[in-house]
């Protein structure tokens, strides 16, 4: 008897419905600070993403020199081009510190591609740091590594691969100075933060939260789909513009909601959804989280051989980022402004 109703039980464990979200009146969430904000958002988020990209441009770049000497085929470099630039997308779609400080935007990922000026570097043949600073930025970084896997593939031990190679390893440089600024700033702890700069520093947190969403709203998905020029979609020749949307919006959903955790001040990210949460603001976060998973939906359902789906989606980025504009940002007490990280 003991047995069966043993079974019952574990049958009726099963057949209960799914546990529902956690009800936050009744949740503890701590009263975070601005300075646990930063200190959350560099040290379990910037850092984190910043050494990963510099591990797969280290990759990408031992991968790109293989097949220019002929020891690898060329899906050998795709499969890393697609991985670093994963990585890239997952570290710029909130583009602070020194992704702002050092332009890396236009240094790694200026668009769209300008095939002329690619073909010109090619030529010029440049070795070295130097001579890579002389090369402008629209003939290197990603999008040139793409046209040059894609558009047109280069040939082993020719004098377009051996231009591959300097944009591959020109990438690591970037990619290294900005895992190193961003580890400095992950090492400050909670008192090392002066108010002047906490101040600056979550105005810009938020101000370019803001812009990543606005960045792939329209410049990523709206602008080419509405202009009729698929080509200068994202990721357009190597086919991975859906991959490129996906992982944009991961990063800047990932700093809207919250997760399963509540973390301790000082022990994890502090999400925008938390930080309201612990001021208590319930109603505007529920609200904040309702437009938050709204965007998902569609942006999760976004395909660019479909433009109406991105479309769709493009809508529900421009409603969450009204609702930034008109209530999370006052709530958090920073002003909204514009920089040249945002796009165009």
């Amino acid at each position: 008897m003991k047995r069966r109703a043993l079974v019952l039980l574990i049958g009726a464990l099963l057949a209960a419905p799914a546990l529902p979200q956690p009800q936050w009146t009744r949740v503890a969430v701590p009263f975070y600070t601005p300075v646990d904000l930063l200190v959350g958002w560099h040290r379990f988020v910037t850092a984190p993403q910043a050494r990963v990209l510099q591990e797969r441009a280290q990759v990408l770049a031992r991968a790109v020199d293989d097949y220019c000497h002929g020891r690898e085929p060329l899906e050998h470099v795709r499969g890393p081009w697609r991985e670093t630039t994963t990585a890239w997308e997952r570290l710029s779609a909130v583009a602070t510190g020194p992704l702002i400080t050092r332009r890396s935007l236009r240094q790694i990922d200026f668009s769209p591609t300008r095939a002329n000026l690619i073909e010109r570097a090619i030529r010029t043949a440049p070795r070295g740091a130097a001579a890579m600073e002389r090369i402008g930025t629209p003939a290197k970084g990603l999008p040139a590594l793409e046209w040059l896997l894609w558009t047109q593939p280069a040939a082993p031990a020719t004098p377009a691969c051996a231009y591959a190679r300097e944009v591959a390893l020109d990438l690591l440089r970037e990619t290294q100075a900005l895992s190193e600024g961003f580890a400095a700033l992950a090492r400050r702890g909670r008192d090392d933060w002066p108010e002047d700069e906490v101040v600056a520093a979550v105005g810009e947190l938020v101000n370019q939260w803001v812009g990543g969403v606005e960045r792939l709203r329209w410049a990523q998905m709206e602008k080419p789909l509405r202009a009729g020029t698929p080509q200068t979609l994202p990721r357009h020749a190597s086919g991975t513009t859906a991959q490129s949307w996906q992982a944009h919006w991961a990063a800047v959903a990932a700093q809207a909601r919250a997760g399963a955790e509540v973390p301790a001040p000082g022990e994890g990210r502090v999400t925008f959804e938390l930080y309201l949460r612990g001021r208590g603001l319930n109603d505007l976060a529920d609200r904040w989280v309702t437009a938050v998973e709204a965007a998902d939906r569609r942006v999760s359902a976004a395909d660019p051989k479909t433009p109406s789906t991105a479309l769709d989606a493009a809508q529900a980025l421009a409603d969450l980022k009204r609702l930034a504009e008109a209530e999370l940002a006052s709530a958090l007490e920073v002003r909204l402004g514009f920089s040249d990280a945002d796009g165009d």
